[in-house]
């Protein structure tokens, strides 16, 4: 009974964990991100920009782009994979939420009011 006992304090420990680690994708983001990932072209860059404003922060981004690698040019993301292209799509979005997001947190080499980034 004990075993039992700590076996489901355990399980709900490893659940509560994950619960709180894992980012929540929101519908507006794994909408954005599932449609740059249906893009049957090679060129989603339009869709892909969407996602820019469909997701908050750029964990969601993240766990979103995990959700769909086809939203990139690969089939599978580490953390840094994605977080080499969320600053990608930071210099055309470098005005969102997001790239706000990915810049505060320091994901970004570059500062989002470079005047330079318009001549990219």
């Amino acid at each position: 009974m004990i075993m039992l006992g700590l076996a489901a304090m355990v399980g709900i420990g490893v659940f509560l964990v994950q619960s709180f680690d894992d980012p929540v994708i929101s519908p507006s983001c794994d909408t954005s991100m599932a449609d740059a990932a249906d893009v049957a072209e090679l060129n989603n860059d339009r869709e892909l920009l969407r996602t820019a404003t469909g997701c908050s922060t750029a964990d969601e981004w993240v766990a979103a782009l995990k959700a769909h690698p086809g939203a990139g040019a690969l089939t599978t993301y580490t953390d840094e994979d994605a977080h080499g292209l969320l600053a990608l799509l930071c210099v055309k979005a470098s005005d969102t939420e997001l790239c706000a997001d990915a810049s505060q947190r320091g994901l970004l080499d570059f500062e989002l009011d470079d005047p330079r980034l318009e001549d990219l």
